[in-house]
């Protein structure tokens, strides 16, 4: 049923196979459909959707090369496919942005014609092709292409992540500064006197947060099983927010500050210059630095078969240690 979709031949009317493809599938009663033909018709229709968006996006390559979209005044094609289509703006600028970066792609655009990898993942490894590593990518292309391939996106996006890191750390850190100077924070007044909260964090103090409003989330969890209260996730969040505020009003000022906690990982290559937090999250070595004088140490050292053999204990730097200011 899907093999026709997308094989378009000049002269081939379009319309003919697609219509009679998509009016045998809508003739379709999937009340009547045993499970696993129901699981099978979703999950080969999304390749199939991707396979045909593929499509799309070489045919949009070449509807804004000739500048078919500015034959009416149209000063950009994104305006242009978001009117005659009616996308939202924002997905008619994306396709056309992936249609041009297709053009240096071939890997993905071989996979992606294929339904191999969807749109996400084009876009995801997209992002890795810049104007000073682009020697660089175009070598690890199909490497890039075979992250993609696995089954859960987030997997994906971390390896990508990852690659970015290493393919040029220089640029990584500096990445890393622009997202922490970013960070922001606004607290106003609403019509009927409540707080309204709204800010980024960068990914260090993000997931010191994080971590303990999730801490805190749970300890109200429980608090309301036990008594028998009825408040949503949501509202959960805000309880938590409110007493963390109070649990900072109340502690003394001399009381023992959370030290951060640092892994050192040794004897897996692929680790020398991978860094992330407990919660996954990438980030650029220079975030770490500021909290070096304050943060334990940790050594897990593995041996060539990736066996753990040692774990140390805890430890800070002390005395001229401490105070290093080394190369």
């Amino acid at each position: 049923m899907f093999d026709r979709v997308g094989e378009w031949e000049p002269g081939f009317s379009t319309g003919l196979t697609r219509h009679a493809t998509l009016d045998a599938l809508a003739g379709l009663n999937p009340d009547a459909l045993d499970d696993a033909t129901v699981h099978d018709l979703v999950v080969n229709l999304a390749t199939e959707s991707t396979r045909l968006e593929a499509v799309w996006c070489q045919l949009v390559r070449v509807w804004d090369n000739r500048n078919l979209w500015a034959d009416i005044g149209s000063k950009a094609p994104g305006a242009r496919l978001a009117r005659d289509t009616h996308l939202r703006r924002s997905r008619a600028d994306r396709l056309v942005t992936r249609s041009r970066k297709l053009a240096a792609m071939p890997a993905t655009a071989v996979a992606y014609a294929a339904g191999e990898v969807n749109g996400d993942h084009v876009d995801l490894i997209a992002s890795c092709d810049r104007e000073w590593r682009h020697a660089v990518f175009a070598d690890h292309e199909a490497t890039l292409v075979d992250l993609c391939r696995t089954p859960y996106f987030g997997v994906a996006a971390q390896a990508v992540g990852y690659w970015k890191h290493r393919a040029d750390l220089g640029a990584a850190d500096e990445h890393g500064d622009t997202v922490k100077h970013r960070r922001h924070l606004s607290v106003s007044a609403g019509w009927d006197g409540e707080i309204v909260i709204n800010g980024a964090l960068d990914p260090v103090g993000g997931e010191v947060f994080s971590t303990e409003l999730a801490r805190l989330c749970e300890q109200l969890r429980h608090h309301d099983l036990h008594h028998g209260v009825e408040r949503t996730i949501q509202q959960r969040r805000a309880d938590a927010l409110v007493e963390m505020a109070t649990r900072s009003a109340t502690a003394p000022a001399d009381g023992l500050r959370p030290r951060p906690l640092f892994s050192v990982t040794i004897g897996i290559e692929p680790f020398n210059h991978l860094c992330e937090t407990a919660a996954g999250t990438i980030i650029a070595p220079g975030l770490l630095m500021p909290l070096l004088t304050d943060a334990e140490f940790e050594r897990i050292v593995y041996d060539p078969p990736n066996r753990n053999i040692a774990a140390s204990r805890r430890r800070s730097f002390t005395g001229a240690v401490r105070h290093h200011r080394g190369p």
